[in-house]
């Protein structure tokens, strides 16, 4: 991302906004992330489960819209809901 200028960062938010609310409206929003440190990782942030807690979810299923909302803040987009 370090490649985008500010306003190609702002419309890739924005895409990415409007991506997550329609992923939370969809029917079926279950998501099976890689069974790697990284998606272990990258669920227990989606669950918001501490760090330190073994459970995960099994096997390895979140929701597409919780994974997408995290990737969001690492981008630094925050929803203004």
């Amino acid at each position: 991302m370090d490649n985008l200028n500010a306003t190609e960062r702002a419309v890739m938010c924005d895409f990415m906004g409007r991506l997550q609310q329609h992923m939370g409206n969809a029917g079926c929003n279950d998501y099976d992330l890689p069974d790697t440190d990284e998606g272990h990782a990258l669920a227990k942030e989606a669950e918001d489960l501490d760090n330190d807690d073994p459970q995960v979810p099994a096997p390895l299923c979140t929701y597409d819209f919780k994974v997408l909302s995290v990737l969001c803040k690492k981008l630094g987009w925050e929803p203004t809901e």
